[in-house]
């Protein structure tokens, strides 16, 4: 992103624009990730298959990315009128290029976790098989000691380039900075048994009931849920989380598989936050690329066009899925 934004500001093109397009190809690639924090939680919480989860998030995902790209597109040709300064992006890859061997066997690691989530292997095991085949490549073609590869494999990688932009992009990782995501997991399974128990959880399923007699009403309830925490919590995660576990039971209790909420959380709840000018996920690329939250959110358009066609989508029921009539509750919404 960085280095994008140092390239595109030799062209005349406006850093709100650039911020943009940078945080939205960001949000892509974080919902089709499988070793996305938002998408492992999210699937987690609702308990739906990462591979089950990525084919029907793409009905709205790929959509949104293609209209995305050509709305960049033609305001590339209206913007980027000036040269390209190539010199900083030459000297990152010349770095790369002294530092590593970036050949095809350097990408088998990410190939194979692929291959294994496209043959609908259990997640876990996949990530865990893709890790540890990372870190035989790191020392068997990298020249890596095994010592410094499980560290970085526990601690994350810290890299010692001499380039302090590359030094500081490629240091991190390592099931460490994963505790956070962990944290917010048993902070969510937590509250939900919390929230069951007090029998809060009862009360606001009975008040968000009146609203949701209908699949649809129950899909945009779910993101209004959605939008709001994010708005309250000021986070993410805890948008995630707070959308899960009251709206679950709902769902459970609708002719909608789960699949459904899964998916109107990673569009809304993952992607509203970045909308939000007080929520960190505005904050973080705010600060990281030196444009104002309220100057770039428009420019996301990714995120917005995303949001709207979500929201279409449930209310007319394309590509919604629903329960087989044997598995049906005895009291459907609709």
């Amino acid at each position: 992103g960085l280095a994008m934004m140092g390239a595109g500001a030799t062209m005349d093109i406006p850093l709100p624009l650039l911020a943009g397009s940078i945080v939205s190809g960001s949000f892509f690639g974080d919902k089709y990730s499988p070793l996305s924090g938002s998408t492992c939680m999210i699937c987690a919480l609702t308990r739906v298959e990462i591979p089950k989860h990525f084919r029907h998030t793409s009905y709205t995902t790929i959509p949104a990315f293609v209209l995305t790209s050509i709305l960049y597109l033609i305001l590339g040709f209206v913007y980027g009128r000036g040269n390209v300064d190539v010199s900083f992006t030459q000297s990152i890859l010349d770095t790369f290029q002294n530092t590593f061997r970036l050949d095809w066997i350097a990408f088998l690691p990410i190939v194979i976790l692929l291959v294994l989530l496209l043959f609908r292997k259990p997640a876990v095991p996949s990530i865990l098989i893709g890790a540890l085949s990372g870190v035989l490549i790191a020392v068997l073609h990298q020249g890596c000691a095994p010592q410094e590869a499980f560290q970085a494999l526990y601690r994350g990688y810290v890299s010692v380039t001499g380039n302090s932009f590359i030094d500081t992009l490629l240091s991190r990782g390592g099931m460490i900075s994963m505790i956070d995501i962990v944290y917010l997991l048993l902070f969510g399974f937590g509250i939900g048994g919390i929230l069951n128990k007090t029998g809060i959880l009862n009360t606001a399923l009975s008040v968000f009931s009146r609203f949701t007699k209908t699949s649809a009403s129950l899909l945009t309830t779910t993101g209004l849920v959605a939008v709001l925490s994010n708005m309250l919590g000021g986070s993410m995660g805890f948008a995630h989380v707070m959308t899960c576990t009251l709206m679950q039971p709902l769902y459970e209790k609708s002719d909608l598989k789960m699949e459904n909420l899964s998916r109107q959380t990673v569009d809304i709840s993952t992607l509203s936050a970045c909308l939000i000018p007080w929520n960190s996920n505005v904050v973080f690329p705010s600060t990281i690329l030196g444009v104002a939250g309220v100057a770039f959110i428009p420019f996301c358009f990714f995120h917005w066009i995303n949001i709207l066609i979500s929201l279409l989508f449930g209310l007319t029921g394309f590509t919604i899925t629903k329960k087989e009539p044997s598995l049906l509750p005895k009291t459907p919404l609709d």
